[in-house]
């Protein structure tokens, strides 16, 4: 958008050897300026519910299942036993979430490969 900074002043004639140009005349000469259209608003940005409520629908269409899982204490500390999680990095949520995800994949994997020992009982 254009912006237009004008000085006005009152009266006509010349002051101290400058032309000072009535109102009126100013006001002329702007309706005589082109017309610029005004720019259009900028798009708007999804905002945190939508781009959530999305994500849980494309997981959703995907066939994906979210869940949120406790872990105690003591698993925290197997995991760290077993050698999946470093003992030093227990109070660290990254590290024990991807020592989870690490082990539930090997899990995973022996269960494809002797899935007699993961029948439930």
């Amino acid at each position: 958008m254009a912006v237009l900074s004008l000085r006005v002043t009152t009266g006509v004639g010349r002051r101290n050897g400058a032309h000072i140009t009535p109102v009126a005349t100013l006001a002329a000469r702007m309706n005589d300026l082109p017309s610029v259209a005004p720019s259009p608003p900028p798009p708007p940005q999804p905002d945190a519910a939508r781009d959530r409520v999305r994500r849980y629908r494309a997981r959703k269409r995907a066939g994906q299942v979210q869940m949120v899982i406790s872990l105690q204490p003591p698993f925290i500390a197997d995991l760290a036993g077993l050698g999946w999680l470093p003992a030093d990095k227990r109070e660290d949520r990254g590290a024990v979430r991807a020592a989870f995800l690490a082990f539930a994949d090997h899990a995973w994997g022996i269960s494809r490969q002797a899935p007699s020992l993961f029948k439930a009982p």
